[in-house]
């Protein structure tokens, strides 16, 4: 396979001067969700000129992986996120909790949609009938290879930059390894050839992309007249059918 973000071009979009930040006022900010034994976290700001930063990082540890919902709950109340996305496989429990205590704000990634672009969905009901609003779901479906190459895209074209200080520098390093740890394969399918991303070890990949889901293909949008309202359309969409 190939590597679709290379260490060189990750080194390169790392922040050291205090000055980049100053300049940086934060739209909203949004944090993506690995769950695992070992659970990766990703806090991300966008900027009113739509360039983003991996703002801070890190990985819960506890063998009591329940630790991880509290230790999440206390990055949320402090950093006021829009959304919070995580990785729906791993952390079914852990999502329903905090969609309890965030609703509309915590959203399942699913990733085995053939839809190319994200598909946000409140489940108010099941089978006709209406669930109590505690109960309520949120889930954003995309296709795996759309998700990963949107995370591809927006740090290959320089629109993602990493927060290196030296206080988070050595769990930036690890955050930094799992993203090259990412590979991509061209492999033939019935219609056509496709690549396929592994992005199993690379946590780190997983939790950004995660975070990325909200701006999926903005920059596309950017590119042709870049209009604020199409970035934040889908889950604007899914919450005005619940308000």
């Amino acid at each position: 396979g190939s590597k679709p973000v290379t260490t060189e071009t990750l080194l390169q979009i790392l922040v050291r001067s205090p000055g980049e930040i100053n300049n940086s006022v934060f739209e909203e900010k949004v944090i993506g969700v690995d769950w695992g034994d070992e659970t990766r976290w990703v806090l991300v700001g966008r900027t009113a000129k739509n360039k983003f930063y991996v703002i801070d990082t890190g990985v819960f540890d506890d063998i009591d992986t329940m630790q991880h919902v509290e230790k999440l709950r206390m990055i949320i109340s402090r950093e006021n996120p829009k959304w919070i996305i995580c990785d729906a496989g791993y952390g079914k429990t852990k999502n329903q909790i905090l969609m309890r205590q965030y609703p509309g704000r915590v959203w399942s990634a699913f990733t085995n949609s053939g839809s190319n672009i994200p598909i946000w969905n409140t489940i108010n009901e099941i089978n006709g009938i209406a669930l109590p609003e505690d109960d309520w779901q949120y889930h954003v479906s995309v296709n795996h290879t759309a998700m990963c190459e949107n995370t591809e895209t927006i740090i290959n074209r320089r629109n993602l930059g990493i927060y290196y200080f030296p206080e988070q520098a050595a769990r930036t390093d690890v955050f930094i390894f799992e993203i090259s740890q990412a590979d991509a394969e061209e492999v033939s399918t019935s219609t056509g050839k496709q690549r396929r991303f592994s992005i199993t070890s690379a946590h780190g990949y997983a939790a950004l992309s995660y975070a990325l889901l909200p701006y999926a293909f903005v920059q596309d949008y950017a590119e042709a007249g870049y209009n604020q309202n199409v970035m934040t359309r889908a889950p604007r969409f899914a919450r005005r059918r619940f308000a």
